[in-house]
């Protein structure tokens, strides 16, 4: 996994899970595999990934219909970058 993703929303788990599934499913499966959601609390969860193509998920991202969703669901995201350790 390279890219840890914290999720804070205002819509119910069932809902911001049913819509990452959705979107993986259709035009994020593309440039993200390997993905595991995390529920940390009834408003945030963590989401682990492998992002292929970083350009890509920023566009998709910021097309006017994610940012609709994110708006009405009261979506905020924190990317972080994850590299692994050699311990």
């Amino acid at each position: 996994m390279n890219t840890l993703i914290k999720v804070t929303h205002k819509c119910s788990w069932e809902e911001i899970e049913a819509r990452i599934t959705y979107d993986m499913e259709d035009q994020s499966g593309k440039f993200i595999t390997n993905y595991s959601l995390f529920k940390e609390s009834e408003n945030s969860l963590i989401w682990l990934a492998d992002v292929l193509n970083y350009k890509e998920l920023k566009k998709m991202m910021n097309s006017p219909e994610e940012k609709a969703l994110d708006k009405e669901m009261g979506v905020k995201y924190q990317f972080y970058s994850l590299e692994p350790l050699e311990v």
